[in-house]
């Protein structure tokens, strides 16, 4: 089952199957964080299975034979039982009013179904009799969809979905009485319009009418009025999350300041935490106290009383145990306090810990003056701390305004940096255009003249974005500063060798250790002997070249600059045309392209300089940069080009 060709009406249900990835994998990630909610679980693996159904889809429509078409049937058959157990599940869950017994029988039939379809046979698709089906659409568009007659089991899933499908309507129906309307209208609706599609894929494929089929995409109803149901429960879990933690916080400030004595243990009377006031009570370190019986710290007259009460306790006879009890510290001595123990029970009613509260009721009056100046201690501090966190605001804004006003600055100074947009240099015409996408860019563009005859120019784009870029690029003009001052001091040769040039600077950016690197292409071109020199580092798209009308791309290998201290670099020569125009993209103008294979936007770039006189202008305009809000990467664009009219082209 391999696609030796995709038809084009093959590429909708590709979409729809890539949607409904994203919206499983989501819903995976969303019951990892909710482990108690198998809702989400069930909804993900019937996006998973309605996804493979998708893909199973876009097979038969590229199938080219009856004998290739009954193998995507049998999967599809498989892929729909799946479906339906997982859905089941997702409205059993999502209504809790599904019967346990009709849930279970709809499920073991599917999975009976998806196994007979998996091992295929004259049950489930006649291969021996072709079904091959001619669909005529608008614009003379007719596709054939090469299939083969259904078997009984086939039929048989056809009407057990059905009856599954009125099973759920009906339990819709009955959760808009009784539980959540308006949860419940967006299941109805979307198992309605869901409903829709498979009466009609089923009086398609039973020849009732010719027409494509739909059940691959009025899933997506499903999937967007449910996704909104479920946002708004995951908006509640949230919160609820929150205002859990909150509680948790608070209660932890009151365990460890208030002066009461609180425990926890385990049914049997095992403590597991004390907090200081108890430790204070019974005379004891905590270290000391954890893992034996709290019984043990009590009169012995009153541990059996106290046993018996907890009994009770963990039955569910009482809600609370309450009792004036004596604890008797180490020296002997023995204290009266208001001893009361409640239950902490999980969501499913198990009982976790036993909690036990202290009051010494010979010092009740001082414990509370002293808890209502813990109280108003605590409310100054909520004063304090809230004018403390205004203050901190109030400057964290003027930082930020400040933070501001700094990357404008500097984004003028970086922008000073770049050469005049449109420059003559030895008879080669220079113009470049950036954009950035923050406020400083990664990419750099520079042209200059060597000497007489002779002109050198690159681009740069360094990974990632904003300041710590820009300084890479601050780096890379002063370096290509400091090698044409060497050349015209020392004669020194590096700048005139774009392979030497590149290993230098390949070696410095390591040296640095800025955690940065870029591609970099860098070329000389003399216009006395006519030839152009370059070398690529790690560039890309590859600069394109047109010249007496023909057009192509500047081949051009290396590594990336910054990465790896044995990086080989190559010097490449080519004859300069007559007249020519040498375009230079970053990879930011991928970004922008409406294209979505790579080979097309790389088309698309050879096509936007189909004259040697085109302006850079014109290359902008077509691309459609100047009306972009935001871009997702800095553009750069260069065009270098020796033509009769350079000059007057420039001007323009």
């Amino acid at each position: 089952m391999t696609f030796l060709s995709i038809s084009p009406l093959s590429i909708p249900p590709l979409m729809m199957a890539g949607i409904m990835f994203y919206v499983a994998i989501s819903h995976l990630l969303i019951c990892r964080r909710r482990t108690r909610r198998r809702r989400d679980c069930m909804f993900a693996f019937s996006c998973f299975s309605m996804c493979l159904y998708n893909v199973f889809c876009a097979g038969l429509y590229s199938a080219t034979s009856c004998l290739e078409g009954v193998v995507w049937q049998q999967v599809q058959v498989a892929a729909l039982a799946v479906f339906a157990i997982s859905f089941l599940w997702f409205v059993a869950d999502y209504t809790a009013l599904m019967n346990p017994l009709i849930e279970w029988a709809f499920s073991a039939y599917f999975l009976f179904s998806a196994f007979m379809a998996a091992i295929g046979g004259d049950l489930v698709f006649r291969a021996d009799v072709p079904a091959i089906k001619n669909i005529v659409l608008p614009f003379g568009f007719r596709p054939r969809f090469f299939e083969v007659a259904p078997g009984p089991l086939v039929h048989l899933q056809g009407v057990v979905g059905l009856l599954a499908f009125a099973y759920v309507i009906w339990t819709g129906l009955r959760f808009y009485n009784t539980g959540d309307r308006k949860m419940a209208l967006r299941l109805l609706q979307g198992v309605v319009i869901f409903l829709l599609g498979v009466l009609n894929d089923s009086a398609v494929s039973s020849g009732f009418y010719s027409f494509l089929y739909l059940l691959e995409y009025s899933y997506i109803a499903i999937v967007l009025v449910m996704a909104a149901a479920l946002s708004r429960d995951i908006a509640a879990s949230e919160h609820a999350e929150a205002m859990a933690h909150e509680m948790e916080l608070k209660f932890q400030a009151v365990f460890k300041c208030v002066t009461t004595g609180i425990g926890m243990t385990t049914c049997e009377g095992k403590l597991l935490r004390a907090n200081a006031a108890m430790c204070a009570m019974f005379g004891r370190a905590e270290e000391n106290l954890v893992d034996t019986e709290i019984f043990d710290y009590f009169h012995p007259e009153a541990v059996s009383g106290m046993r018996e009460s907890l009994e009770d306790l963990l039955r569910g006879d009482i809600n609370t145990f309450r009792d004036e009890e004596r604890y008797v510290r180490p020296d002997g001595a023995t204290y009266w306090g208001d001893v009361s123990a409640g239950v902490i029970r999980e969501p499913d009613g198990t009982i976790e810990a036993v909690t036990w509260v202290i009051i010494g009721i010979t010092e009740r009056r001082q414990a509370s003056e002293s808890l209502r100046a813990l109280n108003e201690q605590l409310e100054e501090k909520v004063l304090e701390r809230t004018g403390e966190l205004t203050e901190a605001n109030v400057h964290l804004a003027a930082s930020l305004q400040r933070l501001r006003e700094d990357e404008e600055a500097a984004e003028m100074i970086q922008f000073s940096l770049l050469p005049e947009e449109c420059r003559i240099l030895s008879g080669l015409g220079f113009s470049r255009y950036l954009v950035s996408s923050q406020y400083m860019s990664g990419d750099f563009v520079d042209y200059f003249e060597i000497d007489y005859g002779r002109v050198g120019f690159y681009m740069a784009d360094v990974s990632g974005h904003g300041v710590s870029s820009a300084f890479v690029t601050v780096l890379l003009k002063s370096f290509m500063r400091r090698a044409l001052e060497r050349y015209k001091e020392e004669k020194d040769q590096t700048i005139l060798e774009p392979a030497e040039l590149l290993d230098s600077l390949n070696q410095e950016l390591i040296q640095q250790n800025l955690g940065k690197h870029l591609t970099f292409f860098y070329g000389v071109m003399d216009t006395v002997q006519n030839v152009f020199f370059f070398s690529n580092g790690g560039h890309f798209p590859l600069p394109v070249l047109l010249s007496e009308g023909k057009i192509e791309q500047i081949e051009a290998k290396g590594s990336p600059l910054g990465l790896f201290d044995f990086a080989d670099f190559s010097t490449l020569r080519r004859e300069l045309p007559e007249h020519f125009l040498l375009t230079i993209f970053s990879d930011g103008i991928l970004e922008v392209l409406p294209q979505a294979e790579l080979a097309d936007k790389l088309s698309f770039l050879e096509s936007l300089a189909d004259s040697e006189t085109a302006s850079i202008s014109d290359i902008i305009d077509k691309v459609g940069l100047e009306e972009a809000e935001s871009l997702p990467d800095d553009v750069t664009v260069l065009t270098v080009r020796r033509t009769a009219k350079s000059v007057e082209s420039l001007e323009e």
